[in-house]
């Protein structure tokens, strides 16, 4: 892998370490693995402070030292993955559920606008999953075609990850999940962005996923669907990161999303 660009990946938590750890491998990418223990609005007051426009290395390493050696160091990339669920732990806040939401999205956009460059090494770019991480696992099996009727509820969005344990797809260890796995999963995710943004259980084509896979435009997508139903769909962005990295090369994008093992379709 010494050949490969190397790449910055922050996360939020260990079973995102975890997962990305088995990722990297799969893929055969150069991935520096940081997880801190802080959710996308916590960062999003922290940059208010400098306005934006500071080096998110640097308010990482004030907000945890011990990250300070790897974060000095120069990487081609810088990813950073988080979640949309609410965070909504404060006792006297008077909101309701959708003001909260609101608020949030908000935030997750003004961030989502910020950090939209993986090549540049003050920002980099941000992957926001619906609710969360664990949006991979709301599955019975790794080609599970009922993944286009996940979504949630805004009162569920806080127990999403009860909800998953339900499913069969948690019974897997992330260790055990092989290349063709992941691949799978990529796909999955792919077909739910183009059911979200057209209403079509397919694959998208290239230019189409280069349009829609931006976090902003995501984001939108799905605040107009939260907007009308009050439900989220269940969205894994965190899938796309290899689909960014490798792009369609040597037509590396449609072999995942039209492999010949699909059976989404």
């Amino acid at each position: 892998m010494s050949d490969k660009p190397r790449a910055l990946l922050i996360v939020e938590g260990s079973d995102e370490k975890t997962f990305f750890d088995c990722y990297k491998t799969a893929y055969q990418l150069d991935f520096e693995i940081i997880c801190f223990t802080t959710n996308i609005y916590s960062l999003f007051s922290e940059l208010k402070k400098y306005g934006f426009d500071a080096d998110i290395k640097k308010v990482l390493e004030l907000r945890d030292p011990k990250h300070k050696d790897i974060l000095s160091q120069k990487f081609a990339y810088t990813y950073l993955i988080f979640d949309l669920d609410a965070h909504h732990t404060l006792e006297d806040d008077n909101r309701s559920l959708t003001e909260i939401f609101e608020s949030n999205i908000r935030k997750a956009h003004k961030m989502a606008k910020v950090f939209t460059d993986e090549t540049d090494p003050t920002k980099g770019r941000l992957y926001i999953n619906y609710p969360m991480f664990e949006s991979f696992r709301a599955c019975d099996s790794f080609e599970d075609e009922n993944y286009r009727n996940e979504i949630v509820t805004l009162t569920d969005a806080a127990h999403f990850k009860q909800y998953v344990a339900s499913k069969k797809l948690t019974r897997v260890h992330m260790r055990s999940y092989t290349k063709e796995n992941f691949s799978s999963l990529m796909k999955l995710n792919v077909f739910k962005l183009n059911q979200l943004a057209f209403a079509k259980w397919e694959p998208l084509d290239y230019r189409n996923y280069l349009k829609l896979s931006p976090a902003d435009t995501i984001l939108s997508l799905e605040e107009d669907y939260i907007c009308a139903e009050k439900n989220m769909p269940v969205l894994c962005t965190s899938l796309f990161l290899a689909l960014d990295y490798y792009g369609n090369q040597n037509h590396w994008y449609d072999s995942v999303v039209r492999s010949a093992k699909n059976t989404c379709t």
